[in-house]
């Protein structure tokens, strides 16, 4: 499941589009302040997984909250179609108890915040 590599842009993918940036804008507002403590750095080489639970580890221990590192996780994944992108990230926020509809909102201002 590594993806292009913490936070980049996949390769070959457009630039975002301005009007994706905007949109991006008011969900962050939408969004708020952030709720507690987060990783930080969340992509996949700071995942351990053992065949059936998953650390993080580096954690920066900013404040923030489990549905933005959710939505790293995604938007760092191997998934290319933002749908099935989507789809995964609300399966792992359901999973983690996080709010689906928030988590895919912070992978729309992740996606939109790459150049």
């Amino acid at each position: 499941m590594v993806g292009s590599g913490h936070g980049d842009p996949a390769v070959g993918s457009a630039p975002v589009p301005p009007a994706q940036r905007r949109a991006a804008l008011e969900l962050l507002d939408q969004l708020g302040d952030p709720e507690g403590p987060c990783h930080g750095d969340c992509f996949w080489p700071n995942v351990l997984f053992d065949g059936s639970r998953f650390w993080l580890i580096d954690a920066r221990g900013v404040r923030g909250e489990i549905a933005f590192d959710l939505a790293m996780l995604a938007a760092d994944s191997y998934l290319v179609q933002p749908e099935r992108r989507a789809r995964a990230l609300r399966g792992w926020a359901a999973a983690a108890g996080v709010d689906p509809d928030r988590a895919v909102s912070w992978l729309e201002v992740i996606t939109a915040a790459r150049v």
